[in-house]
C-alpha cells in the first residue's frame, strides 16, 4: 500500500489526476476539499469557529454558509484567508489522517488525498510520494471559472491569494503538467516509477 499526496493549485486538474489513478489500480481517494465541505455541512466544531471568525454575515438563511461569500472574502484579503486556513488546517488535517488510518486496515493499493494546501498544512511526512499537478495559467483560469461559475477576474484573484507553481514542486517527487494532452500516459509512467521503488 502507498499512500500518495496530489497538491498544486485551483485549476491545475488535481482531481483528474486522482481520478486516472483510481481508474488504473484500486485506490481510495481522500478529497480534502469534499471534507472541508462535510465539516462545514454538519455544522461541526470546525463550522462554529468559521462562523465566530467571519460572523454570521457569512450564513445563508438555512444556516449553512455560504461557500461563495466566504471565497470572496478570503480571496480578496490575506489576512482572512490565513484565518480560514489555520482552522482549515486543524480540524481538516485531523479528519484526513483519521481516513488514512481506517484505511490501511484495508486491502486498497493506493491511498491518494487530494489536497491543494498539503504542504502548508505540515501533511508531507503523512505520504510515501508528493505528486505536484500544474498547468498553463490561462487553462488554470478557464477551468477555476468553468467549475466555480465566477468570473474571470476573480478567478485570478484566486490563484494570486495561493502560492506559485514553483512553491509546489520544491516538494514535489513528480510533476505533472496537466493541459489535458496525454494526461494518463503521464499518470501511467508515475505509478510504474513507484511500483518499481
Amino acid at each position: 500500500m502507498k499512500i500518495l499526496g496530489v497538491t498544486g493549485n485551483s485549476g491545475s486538474g488535481k482531481s483528474s489526476v486522482c481520478n486516472i489513478i483510481k481508474k488504473i489500480n484500486n485506490t481510495e481517494i481522500i478529497d480534502a476539499d469534499k471534507i472541508v465541505r462535510e465539516l462545514q455541512d454538519n455544522k461541526t466544531i470546525y463550522y462554529q469557529k468559521i462562523v465566530q471568525t467571519f460572523g454570521q454575515e457569512i450564513l445563508l438563511d438555512n444556516g449553512l454558509i455560504n461557500r461563495k461569500i466566504l471565497a470572496e472574502k478570503i480571496f480578496t484579503d490575506k489576512t482572512e484567508k490565513e484565518k480560514l486556513d489555520k482552522l482549515t488546517f486543524k480540524y481538516v488535517v485531523d479528519e484526513i489522517r483519521n481516513r488514512i488510518e481506517t484505511l490501511k486496515t484495508t486491502n486498497v493499493d493506493y491511498i491518494v488525498v487530494d489536497a491543494p494546501t498539503l504542504i502548508e498544512a505540515n501533511m508531507i511526512k503523512m505520504f510515501d510520494k508528493i505528486i505536484v499537478v500544474t498547468a498553463e495559467e490561462n487553462i488554470k483560469i478557464n477551468r477555476i471559472c468553468k467549475r466555480d461559475e465566477i468570473s474571470r477576474k476573480q478567478a485570478i484573484e484566486r490563484l494570486m491569494s495561493q502560492n506559485d507553481d514553483n512553491f509546489y514542486k520544491k516538494y514535489a517527487d513528480f510533476i505533472i503538467l496537466n493541459n489535458d494532452e496525454n494526461i494518463e500516459n503521464k499518470v501511467k509512467v508515475i505509478l510504474e516509477k513507484i511500483e518499481r521503488e
